[in-house]
């Protein structure tokens, strides 16, 4: 059990359950299945609080959007369907020695796996509306622990007042165009005037004061600016030029694509439909929008600006992706999260073209050196260089005496990392055995698998799709050869570990990342803003996308407030913006980019996990901010 608990309201909820006992029944008679899980609030339990999932059911809290949001290309459905993976359930696997590498399974050889997708394992569609903002303070992030024990350990926490009766599941959402509000006509405030009093901190006109500095005057970034009460907003304004005791109010920005004097409207373009990548991709999306209601709760953007979403499936293809963008590009200001490096890829000419900034949903390192991206966290090259240093480490006998090789998918996510196994072996000494690469969506892993075993693979770092990882793993397996898989976090997926494919899981696979472990009291901030939205379908099964999506809703609203504090969200402005945010805090829940460099580099550090379907997420963390010699030299360049 691994419970995180937070008050909310006249109860408690819990956001974490332990996972292994939600999901002994849920897997039968296939490799790769799953189910939601139902929960019927928090009972206090040996001194903690623990979530109650009631056995059998699927019931889900009804999504409440505290945000205009809105979905095209049909509606999203309503719970999660299966993703079935058909081959045998093996038997035990070995395991590994902590030093030398996983001891070969004691598996029955048998052909590998076919891999059958259906549909994706997605989320609840959340209910489109549009709720008024009301102010509320924020939730104060909290320091990462550096280690993780074994089995997480329950906290003491008071009984909640009322135990959360089970929901009935939501019906479809059925898809709805919400259209922009139309521009209304803005007036000039009367001036407001103020007593000067002499102070010398430098502060920007926009940015936000209290009333106990009522009247005081500071030396702006851009002249004289005082504290005054502006349309119920404390704000520093700046002073007359001609009167160093009137302030003018600061006028709104101008009505641009994406903002109509009123309400700024950002896309996000992922998928629903994709069967590798709409579980990640619907958690990026519910974290992005738990942010944005949290900042629409304390008024919007600079407390005055409330934000809507506009959702959009592309499928994780380049050409759909491009359509989108097409099709939205005059109704937002820029793309909170854009999903795919592939489709990252092929929209870039576009959005140069048309000064257009997104975020991707990517951590390819040529990112940081394009302007109009927004990227987060690590990189993936950073991620397996780390991923094979902590092995090399871990491994013993000296680098020259390993063979590490690499599968990836055709693809520039492959690409970056096949780059990072590359430069990771040169730069140790290690020998690089072979590089074999997979055909985007083929889940015949069986001619790859000859040519690694053949190579003498001792490490495998794996940037492929998750049904692809699952092949591999499970295959050589079910070969009886043993070697130790390094997989990016952006490949994996808590949903392709079952009971069945978990004993080779947790034998071979490590997965590198970035972030603490779920439960971590770091991520507190975000595991409070998907309650206060009542997205608990994500608390209850989170993924690897609700950090990345934080931190692309945090980055975003910092670049929206400094836009707005320069009265300019057009295109311009934003990317003007970006550049002014410097570091921004995401709430700790990865690596931080300093975004006012020409080079936006991410830090060299990575998370190395475990695979254990114990934990949540079926991660158990065994280095937090894990940073190697060799990462610290990589230099990467446009390829």
């Amino acid at each position: 059990m691994a419970p995180f608990c937070t008050g909310r309201a006249a109860r408690s909820t819990c956001a974490v359950t332990g996972k292994a006992a939600s999901r002994a029944s849920l897997y039968f008679a296939a490799m790769m299945a799953a189910a939601l899980i139902g929960f019927s609030g928090c009972n206090s339990s040996q001194g903690g609080l623990e979530s109650v999932v009631a056995s059998g059911t699927t019931a889900l809290a009804q999504a409440i959007d505290p945000i205009g949001i809105e979905f095209v290309n049909g509606p999203s459905p309503s719970a999660p369907t299966s993703v079935v993976v058909t081959t045998p359930e093996p038997t035990s696997v070995a395991a590994p020695s902590p030093t030398q590498g996983p001891a070969a399974p004691t598996l029955a050889p048998s052909a590998p796996p076919t891999v059958a997708p259906t549909a994706p394992i997605v989320a609840p569609a959340l209910s489109p509306s549009v709720v008024a903002p009301a102010p509320s303070a924020a939730p104060s992030p909290t320091r990462p622990r550096v280690t993780t024990p074994r089995r997480p350990v329950t906290t003491k926490a008071p009984a909640p007042a009322a135990t959360a009766a089970p929901v009935a599941p939501p019906t479809p959402a059925p898809a709805l165009s919400v259209p922009v509000p139309v521009a209304a006509p803005t007036t000039s405030p009367a001036p407001v005037t103020a007593a000067p009093v002499t102070t010398v901190a430098a502060v920007s006109a926009g940015a936000s004061c209290s009333a106990g500095r009522k009247n005081q005057v500071r030396a702006g970034t851009a002249g004289t600016v005082i504290c005054s009460k502006v349309k119920g907003r404390w704000i520093w304004v700046d002073a007359a030029s001609a009167n160093s005791t009137a302030v003018t109010a600061v006028a709104a920005p101008a009505v641009v694509p994406g903002f109509d004097g009123h309400t700024i409207t950002l896309g996000i373009i992922g998928t629903s439909t994709n069967a590798n990548f709409a579980n990640v991709s619907r958690s990026i999306t519910a974290a992005i929008e738990a942010r944005m209601a949290a900042v629409n709760r304390r008024g919007g953007v600079a407390g005055k600006y409330p934000v809507r979403l506009v959702v959009r499936d592309a499928n994780y293809d380049p050409t759909l992706t491009i359509n989108e963008i097409n099709a939205t590009k005059n109704q937002v200001v820029g793309y909170a999260s854009i999903l795919g490096t592939p489709s990252v890829e092929a929209a870039l000419p576009l959005l140069r073209q048309e000064q257009l900034l997104a975020s991707p949903a990517s951590q390819e390192a040529r990112w940081a050196l394009e302007s109009s991206l927004l990227p987060v966290l690590n990189s993936y090259q950073v991620q397996t260089i780390n991923g094979v240093s902590y092995w090399l480490e871990q491994q013993g006998g000296g680098a020259a005496a390993s063979t590490v090789c690499a599968v990836s998918v055709a693809s520039s996510f492959g690409d970056a990392g096949t780059e990072g196994t590359r430069f990771a072996v040169s730069e140790s000494g290690a020998k690089l055995g072979v590089v074999v690469t997979l055909v985007p969506n083929d889940n015949n892993v069986a001619p790859a698998l000859a040519q690694l075993r053949a190579a003498g693979c001792q490490a495998v770092t794996a940037t492929v799709a998750p049904l692809q990882l699952v092949a591999l793993v499970v295959g050589a397996a079910r070969s009886g050869w043993a070697t130790r898989w390094i997989a990016s976090a952006a490949g994996f997926s808590d949903r392709i570990v079952t009971p069945q494919t978990g004993p080779a899981f947790e034998q071979t696979v490590w997965v590198v990342g970035d972030g603490p472990q779920w439960g971590d009291p770091t991520l507190k901030v975000l595991v409070d803003e998907l309650l206060a939205s009542d997205n608990r379908y994500w608390t209850e099964n989170p993924d690897v996308g609700l950090v990345f999506g934080h931190a692309q809703g945090a980055t975003w609203e910092a670049v929206l407030e400094r836009a707005v504090a320069d009265r300019d969200l057009s295109r311009a402005g934003l990317l003007a913006a970006s550049r002014k945010v410097a570091t921004v805090n995401i709430d700790g829940v990865g690596s931080t980019i300093d975004y006012s460099q020409p080079a936006r580099l991410s830090s060299p550090r990575a998370t190395i996990f475990a695979v254990d379907n114990s934990y949540r997420n079926s991660i158990r963390m065994l280095s937090f901010g894990y940073s190697s010699a060799v990462a610290a030299r990589y230099k990467f360049s446009a390829r």
